[in-house]
């Protein structure tokens, strides 16, 4: 099959769709079909993931020109400061913003339906919400070449994102099927989307770095670790707080990403008194460094406000990590009671009580997380998902563009339903 997954931009350093592309690409590419990753935007990060794409023999195609490349500069400056604002002007501001990219995405849409027309594509696989992706099923629909849209998170769970959910919901009725991360996730895509496309499942892939077996060298420390965006969402000064009031003093924080609260860390880190405890290694941008960062831990710790099904806490599975991890979107299916500890979102007393507790029970950080990397395998391995994917491409490849749409749900056998 010939497949082209498509994305406004690559966002960069740390972006859990960015990283299910690549690796959704690469393995399609590896199984021996023909995968493409079309892009409409520039972003100064893309090489991290362009790099591994192109590796793996992966095309990777981007549809604007340098007069795009400036007015998006103009507006990711203008968008970086917004978290210095009040919630209801954060909300205004977005969507100002959104409406300067959606009229840029928009310039470009005659490209995007010349490159589908021409493609020979069986599928376009398109990825979470911005800008560019209406445009991006308004021209596959146009080229009459079926669209899957997958929800790599949660529906309209930040204020950041309302305005590209508002303009999606205009386009999603183009869609042959909405995929969803888990089943829990692609109900709630049901109720929010209101759409008469099918929804289905379509879990992360993730690939397994991890070479044979861990063996946990006897320390005196305990190292949690936190990787994503330094931003309010991904709640990182939850984390900082909630980590000083771990009484035992061999416990120690690393906590990898870049983002718009780093310089705010760093200033409670101080305040704290956890100068010593506390470690900010920065974005891990390849391979080498993120099995470096997630090799030097014992738990893995994501206290976010919202979330799908986030990618860095399947990693840490992956490499037999137990993780921490609050209870919103799609994380209680993942994270069952024998592979870590859910709390509230918010709740740094809940956090502080999770951490401790793993912290002084070395037996039961071992169990957790030999569970975590069961889960693991049996949900999100590339043997596992990649089926899943291409019975979803078929499927969907033998839709006609413009028939009448269905509430039928597809028949599927994803992994949890095994």
């Amino acid at each position: 099959m010939k497949i082209v997954l498509c994305k406004g931009q690559f966002m960069g350093p740390i972006s859990g769709a960015d990283e299910s592309l690549v690796t959704y690409a690469t393995q399609l590419k590896r199984s021996g079909h023909e995968a493409t990753v079309l892009t409409l935007y520039p972003h100064p990060s893309a090489a991290q993931y362009e790099g591994p794409l192109k590796e793996a023999g992966v095309e990777v195609l981007r549809i604007t020109d340098h007069k795009a490349h400036v007015l998006l500069d103009l507006a990711r400056n203008a968008t970086r400061r917004i978290s210095h604002f009040s919630n209801g002007s954060q909300r205004f501001l977005h969507k100002d913003a959104e409406r300067i990219t959606r009229r840029i995405a928009k310039g470009y849409g005659r490209k995007c339906f010349e490159y589908f027309n021409r493609s020979g594509a069986d599928v376009v696989h398109v990825l979470t919400p911005d800008a560019a992706t209406p445009v991006l099923i308004d021209a596959s629909n146009a080229a009459k070449v079926p669209v899957i849209y997958q929800e790599m998170g949660t529906p309209y769970y930040s204020a950041e994102h309302e305005p590209y959910y508002e303009r999606l919901i205009e386009s999603l009725p183009l869609c042959a099927e909405i995929a969803a991360l888990s089943p829990a996730l692609a109900d709630l895509c049901r109720d929010r989307y209101r759409t008469r496309s099918p929804v289905s499942v379509l879990p992360i892939m993730v690939e397994d770095l991890r070479h044979g077996d861990v063996i946990q060298a006897i320390k005196e420390t305990v190292t949690f670790g936190f990787a994503a965006r330094f931003a309010p969402m991904k709640g990182p000064l939850n984390l900082i707080r909630a980590f000083s009031r771990v009484h035992l003093p061999n416990a120690r924080l690393r906590m990898a990403g870049a983002g718009s609260q780093a310089s705010q860390m760093e200033t409670q880190i101080v305040q704290l008194g956890l100068s010593d405890r506390c470690d900010l290694p920065g974005a891990y941008t390849n391979r080498k460094k993120k099995i470096a960062f997630y090799t030097s831990l014992d738990v893995f710790v994501l206290p976010s406000l919202g979330e799908g099904t986030p990618n860095c806490v399947i990693e840490a599975m992956s490499f037999g990590l137990p993780v921490i991890v609050t209870a919103v979107g799609g994380v209680p299916e993942v994270v069952t009671p024998d592979v870590g500890i859910l709390v509230p979102p918010g709740d740094d007393v809940a956090l502080a009580g999770a951490l401790q507790k793993l912290a002084e029970d070395k037996t039961l950080r071992l169990r957790m997380g030999q569970c975590a990397r069961d889960r693991y395998e049996k949900l999100f391995t590339p043997e596992v998902v990649l089926p899943v994917m291409l019975d979803t491409y078929r499927r969907v490849a033998q839709r006609k563009v413009g028939s009448p749409p269905t509430y039928l749900v597809p028949q599927q056998i994803v992994p949890w339903s095994v």
